[in-house]
């Protein structure tokens, strides 16, 4: 449907819109110029492509009765201030001044914010308390287990449990490429997910890489797991920067992966360097080439919470702390603080026989990700882990946007 078009679907449009926000004047069952100007506005929040179009790909999101992203509006009544309008709804003034240009607060001024999913990885039942005070802050838990391995208890007061299946193999590209070609580790597999998630909320896939040589094979494997899998069990797979997009020579096509999954999970690089985890830099760079074609209202960006330590006279892995346990180190050790090439600070530990340099993952850091979020209208997030983080974190997830 375009500008002039009529008819039961324009009003069904025009209907979906406006339980919206979107301001439609007093057009009906014709698609004017506010009708077109209301749905362009709704392309451009939910960054689809910006021409006044109404497709299939817009109608499935505006018909969704539990859409990912939830945006909802405020009638600015005389007098009230931006402070008071927060506490209202139980935010933060950023959650109001990130997503409105300019605020003027005049009466009668529609201010939208948004309800967005924040997810926690958890650390089997280390966390549990962690998990139980912050429940109402989280949409849910995702619980690490190894392929073909049983779930074992779950111990966490979650309203959503999604159990995040992984490989722990030495060379996770090849084990995957052996069990996408063998037609019995396919099926083996696919039994495995299905009678797993009888005991979960849904299932996530965080297999990394897929080799170029195994797209279409991942591809049709998900879509037969879509197939079998009860419609109310949630699909949740992890895409990054490593992963091959689809050319003539094979890969992923990643638009018609998003299609059929309920989530797209788009993971951090993990640190190979001495650097810090979280950045606007960082988070650009790892979702510049899968924003292209993937839909942001379906995708949730894998922060990480831990920080991490490099020892500079071993060429091994860095250790990840939790924020707890980064500040009793700095302490113990007398750890003195630095600046990089960028102007970002780390602490550097002297020891007796080797030198390290700690960087913590603080608030002012993760802030910074729930702000891009808000700017570019993800759908979420995905806190990686539960129980490392700096506990000033929980506050400022409230002040960004309401929790689904």
């Amino acid at each position: 449907m375009k500008l002039f078009s009529k008819g039961h679907d324009v009003e069904l449009l025009q209907e979906k819109l406006a339980q919206k926000g979107y301001d439609l004047g007093d057009e009906k069952g014709e698609f004017g110029y506010l009708t077109q100007e209301a749905l362009k506005a709704f392309q451009k929040d939910h960054r689809l492509r910006v021409d006044g179009i109404a497709g299939p790909e817009v109608f499935s999101l505006l018909v969704n009765s539990k859409p990912t992203i939830e945006r909802k509006i405020h009638e600015v009544k005389r007098g009230e201030t931006l402070d008071e309008i927060a506490k209202h709804y139980g935010v933060g003034e950023e959650a109001f001044l990130e997503v409105n240009r300019n605020p003027k607060l005049y009466p009668g001024e529609k201010l939208s914010y948004y309800v967005r999913e924040v997810w926690g990885v958890v650390n089997k039942d280390d966390t549990t308390h962690v998990v139980a005070e912050n429940c109402e802050r989280l949409t849910g838990v995702f619980y690490p287990v190894a392929l073909f391995s049983e779930l074992g208890s779950k111990s966490f007061n979650a309203r959503n449990i999604i159990a995040s299946v992984r490989i722990e193999e030495d060379e996770v590209g090849m084990y995957i490429h052996r069990l996408l070609q063998k037609r019995k580790q396919r099926k083996k597999c696919l039994s495995y997910l299905v009678d797993l998630s009888s005991q979960v909320d849904g299932i996530h896939l965080s297999w990394t890489p897929i080799l170029r040589v195994d797209g279409t094979r991942y591809f049709s494997f998900l879509k037969a797991l879509v197939k079998m899998l009860p419609r109310n069990k949630k699909i949740f797979i992890t895409l990054n920067e490593e992963m091959p997009s689809w050319n003539v020579l094979g890969g992923i096509p990643f638009s018609e992966l998003a299609s059929i999954v309920d989530r797209i999970v788009v993971s951090l690089p993990a640190p190979k360097q001495a650097t810090q985890l979280v950045s606007k830099g960082i988070i650009d760079k790892a979702t510049c080439r899968i924003r292209r074609t993937v839909p942001r209202w379906k995708t949730i960006l894998q922060i990480p919470t831990f920080s991490v330590e490099w020892n500079e006279n071993e060429e091994n892995s860095p250790v990840l702390l939790s924020y707890v346990a980064a500040m009793s180190r700095i302490h113990q050790t007398g750890a003195r603080l630095f600046k990089d090439e960028d102007g970002k600070p780390y602490y550097r530990i002297f020891g007796k026989n080797s030198e390290g340099k700690l960087w913590l993952t603080h608030h002012l850091q993760l802030k910074e990700a729930f702000t891009y979020v808000n700017l570019e209208n993800y759908a979420g997030l995905l806190l990686d882990y539960i129980g490392a983080e700096d506990q000033r974190l929980w506050k400022f997830i409230g002040d960004h946007f309401q929790i689904k």
